[in-house]
């Protein structure tokens, strides 16, 4: 074998091996956005699942806060505590069931007692303004989250934006 066929063989050799190593980077890259793309999927459908819970119990938190009759009340309290023992506790955040338990067990203590005409004042002075918090916390989580699914941002509110919407009744 002469020179130039030797030179011409180790360049073929060489484009190959790059070729090899091309294909293998190709690979790697394809495969790392494949697992990507469904790691981010798999996010957004635990998302979609987190908010349509977190909707759920931010509109049964504020029914139990609007409710101005005790049979309203207490069909309300009984549809929140389905929530929190169901849906809630299978997808949201420790934070957001803490709350919920908070609001769960002040409205316990409302439950099924005669008011009368200031059933709605008794009620908004016994939950002292929780059911705001779930909300507000739900809002915390999907932040939490939407932030390393797509670096996209929610706007966190502090817990004194919402209760400073409470009316302060006395004690």
């Amino acid at each position: 074998m002469n020179q130039r066929e030797y030179h011409l063989q180790v360049v073929g050799t060489a484009i190959a091996f790059i070729g090899v190593l091309g294909a293998l980077a190709g690979g790697t890259v394809a495969y790392l956005d494949y697992s990507k793309k469904a790691e981010l999927g798999a996010l957004r459908a635990l998302h979609d699942a987190q908010l349509a819970t977190c909707r759920e119990a931010s509109q049964a938190s504020a029914r139990l806060f609007s409710v101005t009759e005790q049979q309203e009340f207490d069909a309300a309290l009984t549809s929140f505590g389905e929530i929190k023992h169901g849906t809630a506790l299978t997808l949201l955040d420790k934070s957001v069931l803490d709350r919920m338990v908070d609001v769960y067990n002040l409205g316990v203590n409302v439950k099924s007692k005669e008011r009368g005409q200031a059933f709605q004042s008794e009620v908004r002075r016994a939950l002292e303004g929780k059911p705001f918090l779930v909300a507000l916390e739900c809002r915390k989580m999907l932040a939490r989250g939407f932030k390393d699914e797509a670096g996209t941002k929610i706007q966190s509110l502090e817990d004194e934006y919402a209760l400073s919407w409470v009316p302060s009744s006395p004690k």
